[in-house]
């Protein structure tokens, strides 16, 4: 059976259901009949486009998706750029991309960033977004009859995918430019038992254990399910959410803009921070013998568009694509996500990932959010430095939080300096800034 485009499945469901609602944006419902014929009306304008790049600003509301699927419709790439991209970043882009055609089977192009801060545009076919859905659906079990929230920024795959995947299983998708409490808890208030799901990353969850108070408990009611991924979500975190939400089912992904979504894990009984689980259908990893996980599929990326004095494209040759995360897989063959290559601390001839570090501060009471970062060190080289927002108006006390760490971690993990901080750097989608600390060092 020849595989269905998202833009296909959309049509399919307009036919089949064109009175459900596909898409919530500030309060616009738009059914899958309306979100169909808008698409193609706006097709006609991308006409002529095939294989050609469009810059569209990725703005969280109905015009941005209509078109995005329209580009696609008309064989047209869509090169994504932040929603708040200036109109000088845009015309760049533009003349960037003036006589650059893309492969055959093109669809989008999202862009990423290492610690140097150096953008990568990541080609994605649409063989792969479709395989990412599919991934997700499976691995979560949607429901036609869902109502997924996705708070974040739509040119980045975490949000993006959530949209494909809510698309292919013809449920509705609710979208906000960021998390709003008061905005998330109106919504599940307007729905029915068991009928929302939503992406949270780690930080909104433990916004939500920790001051989302009597509004858990009707949210209790109301979440069928909870996905998160990205940053390490502590083992404490994972039960408390559990504890406030009994019935609803919650998993932890590993994805990336180059592999696509790779695997999921339904954490509701078995709290193991930073497990990922088992691949899914469409995907498959191994670890190198270096440590870093690798993943081969449907769902990687066609290769990296060259941004530079002249644009060029470099396809992904091998048939895997090796990431810059380490990881284990465990006895039961389920993907032990550990931390980023560029994010491990070397201090005193001792690696460290600050993730592990941050998980255990993240168990502690008094700990709202931290970020355990590198300093430089006369002896060491670097020592570890842990930046932390206090939980109301504690006074943290760095000896006593010194003394607690050393119960869960080994001696050269223990942070030797400690800075308590009004809040943290976060990036548009709501994680901790990791990169911003590492180039400030």
């Amino acid at each position: 059976m020849p595989m269905l485009s998202i833009e296909q499945h959309i049509d399919r469901h307009a036919q089949n259901a064109p009175e459900r609602v596909a898409m919530v944006l500030n309060g616009e419902e738009l059914t899958y009949a309306e979100l169909r014929q808008r698409t193609m009306l706006r097709t006609q304008h991308y006409q002529g486009m095939q294989r050609k790049g469009v810059v569209l600003r990725a703005s969280c509301d109905a015009d941005f998706l209509i078109s995005y699927f329209a580009m696609h419709v008309a064989g047209a790439v869509a090169v994504l750029l932040p929603a708040a991209a200036t109109p000088e970043q845009t015309v760049r882009m533009e003349k960037a991309l003036q006589g650059f055609y893309f492969p055959e089977g093109s669809a989008d192009v999202l862009f990423t960033t290492g610690t140097t801060g150096a953008p990568k545009g990541v080609v994605i076919g649409t063989r792969a977004i479709v395989a990412s859905a599919e991934n997700i659906v499976h691995g979560q079990a949607y429901r036609h009859d869902i109502r997924f929230v996705v708070p974040g920024q739509l040119n980045h795959l975490g949000c993006l995918s959530k949209v494909w995947a809510t698309m292919l299983a013809g449920a509705t998708c609710c979208l906000m430019p960021k998390f709003d409490f008061n905005e998330f808890f109106s919504l599940l208030a307007s729905c029915k038992e068991m009928s929302v799901g939503a992406f949270l990353v780690p930080s909104c969850i433990r916004m939500l254990t920790k001051f989302g108070g009597k509004q858990m408990e009707d949210a209790a009611i109301k979440l069928a399910f909870i996905e998160t991924g990205g940053d390490a979500l502590d083992t404490p975190t994972m039960a408390e959410l559990h504890q406030q939400l009994p019935h609803t089912r919650l998993f932890n992904t590993y994805a990336s803009t180059e592999t696509g979504v790779v695997a999921t894990f339904e954490f509701t009984h078995h709290q193991l921070a930073g497990c990922v689980g088992y691949a899914l259908p469409n995907a498959r990893f191994d670890i190198t013998p270096e440590g870093h996980i690798r993943c081969a599929g449907d769902t990687l990326m066609n290769g990296y568009l060259r941004m530079g004095d002249q644009t060029t494209y470099e396809p992904l040759t091998e048939k895997s694509f090796t990431t810059c995360d380490c990881g284990e897989i465990d006895e039961q063959g389920r993907l032990q996500f550990k931390c980023r290559d560029s994010d491990i601390i070397n201090t005193g001839g001792f690696k460290v990932s600050p993730q592990e570090v941050e998980a255990a501060a993240n168990s502690l009471a008094e700990v709202k959010a931290c970020i355990c970062i590198a300093t430089p060190h006369p002896i060491l080289g670097q020592a570890l430095k842990l930046l932390v927002v206090a939980d109301g108006d504690v006074e943290i006390n760095a000896k006593d939080l010194a003394r607690r760490l050393k119960e869960q971690l080994e001696p050269h993990q223990v942070p030797l300096f400690y800075e308590q901080v009004e809040s943290l750097a976060l990036t548009p989608n709501g994680k901790i800034d990791r990169k911003r600390y590492l180039l400030r060092q």
